[in-house]
């Protein structure tokens, strides 16, 4: 776990007033720095999709916004419709990865839509308009049909161990998701982080609402 502490120091003196050393203290301040990191987020967030009146630019930027802050990579899923079964049509828009080495994979990855599955998270996520949080991701559930062997390959090259749906959610119609995904290296996913990605969520639908 790391820390953020803030430390205060103050010198000891003797009765001829000389310094023969020093008092200190560190008080632990990773919960207050997280939440304003979080705050601090949410507002350049806000501000860079209220500036944004480019449909497809804002779609681009919605990711992006969010990683690394939140997560490793990102991806955002548009419902353009629905089939003859009533099932969202599906348009995979944009992946971003924090990693500028992992780009060619992130781009491989829009040619892989949501599987459609039932226990698919993005299609449950649009049917339920309710966040899902796959806490572990497990290797079987990454390479489980209907998903290919190179769908398989790119995420797990992408890191692919802990991820959250959430649904885009816009005068009570989903018009979209955008998936959060943490590699091994940082702490999973819980439902602690379900409130600040909700919000994040919030504001993004907003933004996509505005620039249609």
């Amino acid at each position: 776990r790391c820390l953020r502490l803030m430390g205060l120091a103050t010198p000891l003196h003797d009765a001829a007033g000389r310094i023969r050393g020093a008092l200190g203290a560190f008080v632990d301040i990773t919960a207050q720095r997280a939440r304003e990191d979080l705050a601090n987020l949410h507002r350049a967030v806000g501000d860079t999709l209220a500036r944004s009146i480019d449909y497809e630019a804002t779609l681009h930027q919605l990711p992006r916004l969010v990683v690394p802050a939140l997560a490793d990579w990102a991806v955002l899923d548009l419902v353009e419709g629905r089939d003859e079964h009533g099932r969202p049509l599906l348009r995979r828009v944009t992946v971003a990865h924090h990693d500028p080495s992992r780009a060619a994979d992130a781009q491989a990855l829009i040619a892989h839509p949501a599987d459609g599955t039932r226990d698919d998270l993005v299609l449950r996520a649009i049917e339920t308009a309710t966040p899902q949080l796959l806490a572990a991701i497990p290797d079987a559930f990454i390479g489980r049909p209907p998903r290919t062997a190179e769908h398989a390959a790119i995420l797990r090259r992408l890191g692919t161990h802990s991820a959250v749906v959430q649904p885009l959610v816009v005068h009570g119609l989903v018009r979209g998701t955008i998936t959060f995904v943490r590699g091994e290296a940082r702490a999973p996913f819980a439902p602690t982080d379900l409130d600040a990605l909700a919000d994040v969520g919030e504001r993004a639908a907003l933004a996509l609402d505005n620039a249609v």
